[in-house]
């Protein structure tokens, strides 16, 4: 599986891109804001307590689904934050490495 990772800052055109290439790939989005949203559904507010830790089990699940399901790829938007989120993207790499997979990151400015 490939895992088209886009990230870059806020309104740096992520979704917009990764729409365009959905279209032309015919690979689902999983977008920052739909884990997000998500886990505001359970926490009072942003950041509150371990929100981020279940924001990155939400989205790793995700993508060990779309591995488990054999979709010829996912596309991932992510504000990525080198300091705090390294262990995070080093996690997928390891994962897709379990399924043979492959991450194909594009950082957007």
């Amino acid at each position: 599986m490939q895992l088209i990772l886009l990230h870059g800052a806020p309104a740096s055109g992520k979704l917009t891109l990764a729409k365009e290439l959905s279209k032309q790939t015919g690979f689902p989005i999983l977008h920052n804001h739909l884990s997000v949203d998500l886990a505001l559904a359970v926490y009072s507010k942003f950041g509150d307590g371990d929100f981020f830790n279940f924001v990155d089990d939400l989205r790793s699940r995700c993508i060990e689904k779309a591995c488990i399901n054999h979709l010829k790829g996912i596309i991932v938007t992510w504000c990525f934050d080198n300091k705090s989120d390294r262990p995070v993207f080093e996690r997928w790499c390891d994962l897709l490495g379990r399924y043979d997979g492959q991450m194909i990151p594009i950082h957007l400015a």
